[in-house]
């Protein structure tokens, strides 16, 4: 689902939550970092583990 809204004008705060998912068995394409704090997966490798755990397994 696609989501947007207009800028926060209050006072108050506005938090956001973003859930980025991806069929199992994808794998990574690059060296880089792929995200702050999260240690590297070497190209051509699972994308697994504590920061990309398994959501649903039929």
């Amino acid at each position: 689902m696609v989501h947007g809204s207009y800028e926060n004008k209050s006072e108050r705060s506005r938090r956001a939550f973003v859930l980025n998912v991806f069929a199992d068995g994808t794998v990574s394409n690059t060296d880089d970092e792929l995200l702050a704090g999260v240690p590297k997966v070497p190209k051509g490798n699972k994308m697994d583990g504590k920061f990309f755990p398994l959501l649903y397994s039929s």
